[in-house]
């Protein structure tokens, strides 16, 4: 856990952007670590929160079990990260103004753990969402699910157990943070929560986002070389499912096209048993890289696809726009936000793997210069997602949500 500074005082302070510096806790159930989606989120905004002068601490599941291996059973039963986080709360929580929390932490109702100022619930990926795709994978796909049948039944109840806690931890909060236009229909219109809802999307740092740009082999010789490129873990989530027949029907259409999938997790011999194809050289699986790396490994990739089911804001199609990747995906929340406003067809039904390969095939098969304007227009549609506007963007929304508090308890008992 980070401890760059423990006041106790309330007293406002000033940032280095002139307005009054906040307390905020980031409260993680996960490992706060680039590597994983949820973590990257928190890690990235945090640094952006403190270059505006705020003070931010963090706490997750390594300092809620230091020394101990991270196990899969800690996150099967969130319960026990849940009480490890109650207790510091208790101890500590009186040092914030605004605790930031991941909705999977559960529930922590403020007046269990003496927390008087805003309780924010973040969604990096509405669990709601995932849990519907997992009834979906049960009975689409109940032959390719991991586990053994009484391990299955037991992650199906824990699964459940969290979608409750979840949903629980979204009524608690004074705010709730979702990140696509999807989220905050659902917080709106299903749970009657939209009062307390905002949407405020996810995004990379410039500097990030000019090396991918800068990186970027010409127009020409990405469309010479004919590759796909994928940017995520391997799941049924994913897609895992369906890129055998991805694979097949582009290389139909397109002759020679060659496929890499980045950061699946898991070993070529896995990605290959799942797409049911033999090893050739027109397919690469990287299981892991850093996050330096991201820039010379997409710098020759002419298309991204991303055929996954549910997203909260996928950061790798993000990347591979700020890229000047043309990156096709399913027409799902997270990609739908992102994509719906571009001049070409990029969305495709969910599942529909013959019209998401034509499309594949398609920008693949485009004009130098109809290749370098849908380029161009992709990185314009990342530059709208940068973390200082956003790390802006939600510290003025938490402001404004503490005075809307202040007002409500009063500023004595604020204070």
């Amino acid at each position: 856990m980070t401890h760059p500074t423990r006041e106790v005082s309330r007293s406002p302070r000033s940032s280095s952007a002139g307005s009054t510096a906040l307390r905020i806790l980031v409260l993680s159930h996960v490992p706060l670590v680039r590597e994983l989606g949820e973590g990257r989120v928190c890690v990235e905004l945090t640094e952006e929160f403190r270059k505006l002068g705020h003070m931010v601490e963090t706490f997750d599941c390594r300092d809620a079990f230091p020394g101990d291996r991270p196990a899969r059973w800690h996150r099967l039963f969130p319960l026990r990260f849940r009480a490890k986080a109650r207790d510091f709360l208790r101890r500590e929580g009186g040092r914030f103004d605004i605790i930031d929390a991941l909705h999977g932490v559960g529930p922590l109702p403020k007046r269990e753990v003496g927390f008087e100022g805003l309780l924010v619930a973040r969604s990096a990926g509405l669990y709601a969402f995932y849990q519907q795709n997992l009834d979906y994978q049960r009975i689409t796909w109940p032959d390719r699910l991991p586990g053994t049948r009484a391990g299955q039944l037991v992650a199906r109840w824990t699964q459940h157990r969290a979608a409750m806690a979840c949903k629980e931890s979204l009524r608690n909060a004074d705010l709730i943070n979702v990140s696509n236009e999807d989220e905050l229909m659902y917080v709106t219109e299903e749970l009657g929560l939209g009062h307390k809802s905002v949407f405020l999307p996810l995004g990379v740092s410039p500097e990030h986002a000019s090396a991918l740009a800068d990186t970027a082999a010409n127009a020409s010789e990405r469309l010479e070389r004919k590759e796909v490129v994928f940017v995520g873990a391997w799941s049924l989530r994913k897609g895992a499912a369906d890129w055998g027949a991805i694979v097949r029907l582009t290389r139909s259409m397109v002759p020679g096209v060659r496929f890499r999938f980045l950061g699946t997790g898991v070993d070529e011999t896995s990605v290959l048993a799942d797409l049911r194809l033999p090893r050739d050289e027109g397919l690469t699986v990287v299981p892991h890289y850093a996050a330096p790396q991201l820039p010379s490994l997409l710098s020759r990739s002419a298309v991204g696809a991303l055929p996954s089911y549910i997203e909260g804001w996928p950061l790798g199609v993000l990347e591979q726009l700020a890229a000047g990747i043309p990156t096709v995906a399913y027409d799902v929340p997270g990609p739908r936000s992102m994509l719906k406003d571009s001049d070409y067809e990029l969305l495709c039904p969910a599942g529909d793997v013959e019209r998401f390969s034509r499309l594949l095939a398609r920008n693949l098969t485009l004009s130098t210069p109809e290749y370098g304007v849908l380029a161009a227009q992709c990185r314009a549609i990342a530059s709208k997602f940068l973390w200082p506007e956003i790390a802006k963007a939600t510290v003025d929304r938490y402001s404004r949500a503490i005075r809307e508090l202040r007002d409500v308890v009063g500023a004595e008992t604020w204070r």
